[in-house]
């Protein structure tokens, strides 16, 4: 008994350590997002009520930290050996020849089985249409998966009654999305083999030809990708063979800005920021710029960058504050883990700091900072025209690409919202909310994080309208429990489908498709601004 008790006593310890260091995880890491997103946000507000708008122009282009490196002339190839066959290879050396056989034969048979199973699949779906034997059913329910990765399937399950009239109430095998594919008391038409009617098709020809289609198609875009990646090889190969060529992606460029000040003096000055991009930077740019009355020198183009970034930290910070906010309870080992942190910190703080003998005055340190900044920038140098229109025409060669892959990106990016966002207002138009009770919280060993570590799932139970006990997994898991065993939750669930259920969070529901949305508009967004500013450049140079 006493062996059991000092089990638990050490196995609650450790419990309570995790999920203390799990919540101060929430509060360290919002902390910094936080604490950047605000200091990005307050410098933007700070120049736009402090500075002055100004008209300007770029005088210049500084370049500094150049790697600009001219290419050796490409050596002579080396006599190429004659090409041996298979045949041969397996004559001189049998071993090394089998084995490239095998390794060629595996990576050939992983696409031949993508194309062999979705063959299978359509030949199945054609064969029952043209031989098998039709019936009306009806969707009885939805039986519902999930897998180790937290992923939920729907599978419908059909009934019909055979030529014999026997009731048949079979699992359909495809699975297509996070939601049931049919309603429950949805009337389909369904195929099936009068020898074996378990072997059935739902007639729905994009269910069942969508992943058939998607399984044939990989053999061909893996061809398409390793042709593409041969044509890209053969025209790096190609332009390898110019005696010269610079390299420009080392490069960090510097504008120089020129403007007149209100007494009539030509200013000329650099600006805060250096960049490895040359497309925003062409000499002789007319542009509006923000000026610091008390500092001239001090200049900045009035961009919303610094605001966005502000936002794209601070947004998370404040979202994982809340959640370490609305479910802290302060416990010992929080207390203990806490006060370690604050002593490490500041244990780290004073070996840094310097002894009080050799501390600056405020005048003193600005004075040493203006020193060391105005060295750091003699470093660099002027570009001239010519150097400008090179290094212009090399980087919209590799822009071009750029846009292409953002437009991609940002339509996959914003169809996984649109999607997200349809189900959750289905969910929410069509859904009942209750309340609900957790009453337990499972975790789960995840590999796939730094190092390893467990992720937590609350697991709710709460009743329907219809009196009907349901149980379902969370599907939002986090490192340390956001919620406790006996703690009572809002839960929207569909009628139709109690299972599909989730912890009703208001407007956090729609952070995710929501975050979608606006995070394709702007890949989106930026990608045409570059592909207009790359057609601009091209009449311009």
């Amino acid at each position: 008994m006493a062996d059991l008790d000092w089990f638990d006593v050490a196995f609650d310890g450790v419990f309570g350590a995790v999920q203390a260091w799990g919540f101060l995880t929430y509060f360290m890491i919002g902390g910094v997002c936080f604490l950047v997103g605000a200091f990005l946000i307050g410098d933007f507000l700070y120049w736009r009520i402090r500075g002055k708008r100004i008209k300007g122009r770029i005088k210049a282009v500084k370049v500094e930290q150049s790697k600009i490196a001219e290419r050796k002339e490409v050596e002579p190839e080396p006599e190429k050996k004659e090409e041996q066959s298979i045949l041969e290879m397996i004559r001189e050396r049998p071993l090394g020849g089998l084995t490239a056989v095998f390794i060629i034969f595996l990576f050939a048979s992983i696409p031949l089985a993508f194309f062999g199973f979705g063959a299978y699949t359509a030949h199945k779906y054609f064969s029952l249409k043209a031989d098998g034997q039709w019936a009306e059913s009806v969707v009885v329910h939805n039986e519902r998966q999930t897998d180790s990765e937290s992923g939920t399937s729907y599978y419908a399950v059909v009934a019909f009654h055979d030529l014999h009239g026997q009731r048949r109430q079979l699992r359909d095998n495809i699975s297509i999305g996070g939601r049931p594919s049919y309603d429950v008391g949805e009337k389909l038409i369904v195929y099936y083999d009068p020898q074996d009617p378990e072997r059935f098709i739902i007639d729905d020809f994009w269910h069942n030809m969508g992943i058939a289609l998607g399984f044939m198609a990989v053999p061909f875009v893996l061809y398409l990708i390793l042709m593409g990646i041969g044509r890209l090889q053969q025209m790096t190969n190609t332009k390898g063979k110019a005696n010269k060529k610079p390299a420009y992606a080392g490069e960090m460029y510097r504008s120089v800005f020129e403007y007149q000040a209100p007494n009539g003096e030509v200013i000329e000055c650099e600006a805060d920021w250096a960049s490895n991009t040359i497309a925003d930077k062409i000499p002789g740019t007319e542009l509006r710029l923000l000026a610091l009355p008390h500092d001239p020198q001090k200049i900045r183009r009035p961009r919303l960058i610094g605001l966005m970034f502000g936002l794209f930290f601070g947004t998370p910070g404040v979202i994982f504050l809340y959640l370490g906010f609305s479910n802290f309870t302060l416990t010992p080992y929080m207390a203990v883990i806490f006060l370690a942190l604050l002593g490490y910190v500041v244990f780290k703080i004073a070996k840094t700091i310097k002894p009080r003998e050799e501390w600056e005055t405020v005048k003193e340190f600005q004075t040493r900072k203006k020193l060391e900044t105005k060295i750091e920038r003699s470093k660099g140098r002027l570009l001239s025209d010519i150097e400008v229109r090179e290094r212009l025409r090399w980087a919209d060669s590799y822009l071009k690409h750029w846009v292409l892959f953002l437009i991609v990106l940002a339509a996959g990016v914003a169809t996984f919202g649109y999607y997200s966002g349809q189900n959750m207002l289905a969910l929410i138009s069509n859904g009942e909310t209750t309340t609900g009770r957790v009453v337990r919280v499972d975790s789960r060993y995840d590999r796939s994080s730094d190092g390893g570590g467990y992720t937590y799932y609350a697991i709710v139970d709460f009743n329907t309208f219809n009196g009907e006990r349901v149980e379902f997994q969370d599907s939002i898991g986090s490192s340390a429990p956001l919620q406790q065993r006996g703690d009572e939750v809002s839960v929207l669930y569909d009628p139709a489908s109690p299972q599909d259920a989730i912890i009703d969070r208001g407007l956090l529901n729609w952070a995710m498709s929501g975050g979608c949305f606006i995070l394709g508009l702007f890949l989106l967004m930026h990608a045409l601004k570059s592909y207009i500013g790359i057609r601009r450049r091209v009449s311009r140079i």
